[in-house]
């Protein structure tokens, strides 16, 4: 697995000699720790709570293992938000090397002022959870009392918990207070009649699913429902502001004021097609020389969105306008944009981009690469059967579907990016070369080889 390749270079390596030597994980141990750590390290198992805070108040948070997060009101009971069910059981579902292991979702929940999270794992969880009212205790020097930096306090605060559970296990206890520095989002009035909204002061009618515009003021609205979406796209309005790339859609999010749910809508930018024509329009109707063009621009896409630092959940040729004149392009369909930071979405994208299970579609600054990288490859076998003289356009390759499926088969998709070893390589270049002669075979292997988990999460290249 590429987690256990990327680990065990770590631990142990080639030199430029080609001998053995301890990585930087083991060289400052003794050889008996080291030798010990390495016979050990496939039951290693860790556990873990991830949470993001928005400056919106908005909050998401997820964990594994023996692990808990609560959220600690003024006048209100302590609300856990995360909470293993099985926290004392002796097979702890742990994060491990070659499993897969379930993951508890925490509830959504917008922070107020002076609100606290305390997330503990293993021995601390078990510890409060036998008497809820611990909480108190541990958070009382927060509110008031003397600063909880002083590392007598936490020495105390573990030794009693050390001294209340049986047996040996890690504690680990982090606090957040939630402070007054909030990121707005902006009320506004809306109503709707039949097929047409009106937000603020501006009505837009139905346009596409979901989609509405209002031609004469080129601008667009979007219902949003989900808080995080909403919070995300807050969150990279005010990241991107000083840096807005070209190719997004300038937009603001609005908070419905009469609603008995919070819901949002982006209004943004809209696109005539009299100006604009969509990327999978684009495909169908090039010839040779228009989908190479086409393949150029699917590079310049991959290089101007890592550029920028912003990534994609959705991508495919329906999310993407090309202008006309210009060939500029713009993304659309904004709910899964990211950027560091962001709030986990919840799409699989199509799976004509990401294939049966969405497996490359893991929201990150990455999640563009896989699509954007296999529609390319599927563009330059165009080209090549349309050399060979049995294609004349781009639609003669394929047939159109709402999977978004060219010419690569969403059931292989999968089995191109799991092949982190590349032992598969032959086997999927040999395929497609049987189907596209006229296609160079390094160039099939070399495209391949760039969709796999390796080569798109490759944690060398970060500096790790």
């Amino acid at each position: 697995r590429p987690m256990t390749r990327f680990l065990m270079d770590r631990m142990v390596h080639q030199n430029e000699r080609g001998r053995s030597v301890p990585g930087r994980v083991l060289r400052d141990l003794s050889m008996r720790d080291s030798t010990e750590a390495s016979r050990g390290f496939s039951a290693a198992g860790a556990t873990a709570v991830n949470v993001i805070v928005h400056r919106t108040g908005w909050c998401w948070s997820s964990g594994v293992g023996d692990s808990a997060l609560y959220l600690i009101r003024n006048g209100e009971p302590v609300q856990p938000l995360i909470l293993d069910p099985e926290l004392e059981d002796a097979t702890t579902n742990l994060i491990r090397l070659g499993s897969s292991v379930r993951v508890e979702q925490g509830k959504m929940e917008q922070l107020q002022e002076g609100d606290v999270l305390i997330g503990v794992t293993d021995f601390v969880a078990e510890y409060i959870e036998a008497n809820r009212d611990r909480l108190l205790h541990i958070m009382s020097p927060i509110v008031g009392g003397p600063p909880t930096s002083q590392p007598g306090y936490w020495e105390d605060i573990f030794r009693d918990i050390s001294g209340s559970v049986e047996g040996d296990d890690d504690m680990t206890i982090f606090v957040y207070v939630h402070g007054s520095e909030a990121l707005p989002i902006t009320p506004s009035t809306w109503s709707h009649y039949g097929q047409t909204y009106t937000v603020g002061s501006l009505s837009y009618d139905e346009f596409q699913k979901e989609y509405y515009a209002n031609r004469a003021e080129k601008r667009g609205a979007k219902r949003i429902k989900q808080p995080k979406i909403a919070s995300n796209l807050r969150i990279i309005q005010e990241t991107l502001q000083s840096v807005w790339p070209d190719f997004l859609p300038k937009y603001e999010i609005v908070q419905t004021e009469r609603s008995p749910h919070q819901e949002y809508f982006l209004l943004m930018e809209h696109f005539d097609y009299d100006d604009y024509i969509r990327l999978d329009r684009l495909i169908e109707k090039s010839d040779s020389d228009g989908l190479i063009r086409v393949m150029e621009l699917l590079s310049r896409i991959e290089y101007r969105m890592n550029e920028c630092g912003i990534s994609h959940g959705d991508f495919s040729p329906t999310n993407i306008l090309i202008h006309r004149e210009t060939f500029d392009f713009k993304l659309i369909d904004l709910n899964t944009l990211y950027v560091q930071g962001c709030f986990p979405h919840d799409e699989a994208g199509h799976k004509g981009m990401y294939g049966e299970d969405g497996l490359p579609c893991i929201p990150s600054l990455y999640s563009h690469i896989f699509p954007l990288r296999s529609l390319r490859l599927s563009v330059e076998l165009m080209i090549s059967r349309i050399k060979e003289g049995k294609a004349t356009t781009g639609s003669d390759c394929f047939s159109p579907s709402s999977d978004e499926e060219y010419i690569l088969k969403s059931e292989k998709l999968g089995d191109y990016f799991l092949d982190h070893s590349g032992g598969g390589l032959d086997e999927h270049t040999d395929e497609l070369k049987s189907q596209f002669p006229e296609m160079d075979e390094g160039r099939i292997r070399d495209l391949l080889s760039s969709l796999r988990i390796t080569e798109i999460y490759n944690f060398d290249s970060w500096g790790y």
